[in-house]
């Protein structure tokens, strides 16, 4: 697989890249002069756990490469051997689980979230023994930065056993450079400066670093909520798993909902739960709280008492993480509902916030197809504005034939088939007063996207990918990077499961 696409916007010739040539330098084996691939260190929380170790176990940073359009791009390689960190394993990775990492992250990239990206999986003719022999694959991303939430546990923990290191300094200056240039005093580069000072960045004001843990925390906010709101499960969030650039990274057991579950859990070494869907707000909250940690020592002096400033600013970061998720989260649902912003001084802010609220619990009730959900919503919003139908008419009033056929569609996918009037009625009184609201069908369709990667699909495309049949592959990966095009037929990733379907079951690919 080869991402020319992405290969030209990175200032690559896409023929040479793809050439024998480009596939070595892909593979590290004719890096540019000076080059020298590195694995990385970092720490981090795994299920809770604290592991002062971790590293790039199967993964190299093969260099950084500028754009045409002058953003700086790492580079980076997975399963291409032992590293320094490999702890005992071979370093190696299965070819299928490459495969699934490019056609989720190019879903994700196609969905607007922030994410890395895949530039080819190349098969290097290797074997890999997990429970079997199976292919091997090297996969070469693409990404901002790989700096972790782990990265700064690292640094901090280096700091606790050699007070004199400045390492999380350099670190933070560095993150501020790549991703927050914005913090830097008067809005110039550290390129400019003398970058072997700890200060060259930001001049080492505390007040810098303050913000820098407030801008790191409102992306991750913003992260979870896009995840919510696509029904996302990354399915491992642990700290080496997060990255402070604020985009999602290293998808091996991740899944999307089918049907809507608040406690949908596919990762088979989650047993607990902890990652599971409506718990991954509240473990990203876990997960700041650890980097607001690992940085407070260059905002605050001396160790934190409890009531201290250190403490107290902690805590205001940590309840201002949950506000901003839950504000991300309900801007998001009003946009996939088509209802508009409106500020808390307007009559129709509290109707709207009902209206999300209600629709919220509809969701848990009755576990509706989260994606065909939303998408027979813009439908029906469509389908409202195109007949001109009054907005005071109510769901089956005979005012269309199609718009109600989209309304008992959307009974349907909520209730089941054949469901009865009195089974029906919560839903379809909160459809009445949602159209009542003259919904916006064009802000639906920029958000609600009508293909995702289904589990059923990819596992299927990628189990036939290993074989050789690239067919159901490229279809499935066409389908999922323009996930908001209806024109696309590819019913597979519109519609769930067949009914009785075994459930989905994910796993870390390593």
């Amino acid at each position: 697989m080869f991402n020319r696409q992405l290969a030209a916007e990175l200032g690559f010739d896409p023929d040479w890249l793809s050439s024998a040539g480009g596939i070595d330098f892909l593979m590290g084996r004719q890096p540019p002069a000076g080059a020298e691939p590195v694995a990385q260190a970092y720490a981090g929380h795994q299920f809770g756990n604290f592991v002062p170790l971790l590293g790039d176990g199967r993964a190299v940073l093969l260099g950084e490469i500028e754009t045409p359009a002058g953003q700086v791009i790492d580079l980076h390689l997975k399963g291409s051997g032992r590293t320094a960190f490999s702890r005992g394993g071979d370093g190696l990775a299965p070819l299928a689980a490459m495969l699934r990492e490019y056609i989720i992250s190019e879903a994700m990239h196609g969905l607007g979230i922030p994410t890395s990206r895949s530039l080819a999986v190349i098969d290097p003719g290797w074997q890999v023994v997990r429970n079997t022999p199976q292919r091997a694959g090297l996969l070469v991303r693409t990404a901002p930065s790989h700096l972790r939430v782990g990265s700064f546990q690292y640094a901090a923990a280096r700091q606790l056993a050699d007070p004199g290191s400045t390492l999380t300094r350099r670190l933070a200056e560095f993150a501020i450079e790549r991703h927050f240039s914005d913090l830097l005093p008067g809005n110039q580069s550290a390129a400019a400066t003398d970058s072997t000072s700890s200060t060259a960045a930001t001049g080492g004001h505390p007040d810098t670093y303050r913000r820098f843990i407030e801008a790191v925390c409102d992306r991750q906010a913003g992260l979870v909520a896009s995840w919510m709101g696509i029904g996302f499960v990354h399915g491992v969030l642990n700290t080496d798993n997060v990255t402070v650039g604020g985009f999602t990274i290293d998808y091996g057991p991740c899944a999307f909902l089918d049907n809507h579950d608040p406690a949908a859990v596919f990762s088979s070494i989650d047993t607990a739960g902890r990652y599971r869907f409506d718990q991954q707000p509240a473990v990203m909250q876990w997960n700041m709280a650890r980097f607001i940690d690992s940085v407070l020592p260059l905002v605050f002096d001396g160790r934190p008492t409890i009531g201290g400033p250190a403490h107290s600013f902690a805590m205001e970061q940590r309840a201002r993480f949950g506000n901003r998720i839950l504000d991300c989260h309900d801007r998001l649902l009003h946009r996939k509902l088509g209802l508009a912003a409106v500020p808390p001084t307007d009559p129709d802010h509290t109707r709207n916030k009902q209206l999300v609220h209600d629709f919220l619990r509809l969701l848990a009730t009755h576990h509706p197809d989260h994606t065909r959900a939303f998408d027979l919503l813009t439908q029906a919003a469509h389908s409202r504005r195109g007949t001109g139908r009054s907005p005071a008419t109510a769901p089956g009033d005979g005012g269309n034939r199609a718009t109600d056929t989209i309304h008992r569609a959307v009974a349907e996918v909520f209730c089941g088939a054949g469901a009865g009037t009195s089974a029906a009625a919560p839903l379809l009184g909160w459809l009445h007063r949602w159209l009542r609201t003259d919904p916006d069908p064009e802000v639906m369709s920029r958000t609600n996207p009508v293909h995702i990667p289904r589990n059923h699909v990819v596992d299927r495309a990628i189990a036939e990918a290993v074989d050789g049949e690239m067919a159901l592959f490229n279809e499935t990966l066409a389908a999922v990077t323009a996930p908001f095009d209806r024109r696309c037929r590819h019913d597979s990733t519109r519609m769930p499961p067949p009914a009785g379907s075994p459930a989905c079951t994910t796993f870390c690919g390593t």
